[in-house]
């Protein structure tokens, strides 16, 4: 996404990337090709950016600056913000202890960033053979991964679930209360869970 118009890359010594880019992907612009970029472009440019992405990551930011701006735009656009905590006397902290304040989602390792994002897109075959569906699977305990192992797509009887694992009934409620919380399962009825 530039902040300049598409046939005027800024800085000029980013022109091999750009093409490089253009090769891969797309190049984006709102400004007519041949506009240069002026100072009030880079705040507006972020926001399509941030429109664009299912969440911001904001690494370091002073009180005032352009990642701030661009937090704000994520928020009400709907998107997750991400904020990395900093040493509490630096400067360029204050922004991100300012969003995490606010509600952004303390980031700390890319297990935050999967575990809040939600379902995969393409579901992922682990070493194991087992399939991944959810980032928030990367965060189970070996007892939680059995139960989620043990149910369908469709809907699965408790007590199934309990004879597949070799658990207890009250084991296997407790396991699958948390997993509900973590949007992995939903209960169908009083005794049966399906897999989302």
């Amino acid at each position: 996404m530039l902040a300049s118009g598409l046939l005027n890359i800024y800085p000029p010594e980013h022109a091999r990337l750009a093409e490089e880019v253009a090769e891969h992907g797309y190049l984006v612009s709102e400004a007519p090709p041949r506009m240069v970029p002026i100072s009030g472009a880079f705040p507006q440019r972020n926001r399509i950016i941030s429109g664009l992405s299912l969440g911001t990551i904001v690494v370091e930011a002073p009180d005032r600056s352009g990642a701030l701006i661009t937090a704000r735009h994520a928020y009400e656009q709907g998107r997750e913000v991400f904020a990395v905590p900093g040493p509490i006397d630096s400067r360029m902290s204050r922004g991100c202890h300012a969003l995490i304040k606010d509600g952004a989602k303390l980031l700390e390792t890319i297990d935050d960033v999967l575990a809040e994002l939600g379902p995969l897109a393409n579901h992922i075959q682990r070493d194991d053979g087992t399939i991944m569906a959810n980032p928030a699977e990367l965060t189970l305990n070996e007892i939680e991964q059995q139960i989620l192992a043990a149910i369908d797509g469709a809907p699965t009887s408790v007590e199934t679930i309990a004879a597949a694992c070799a658990l207890p009934i009250h084991r296997v409620l407790s396991t699958i209360s948390v997993l509900e919380m973590r949007r992995l399962v939903r209960r169908v009825s009083g005794t049966q869970v399906m897999r989302l």
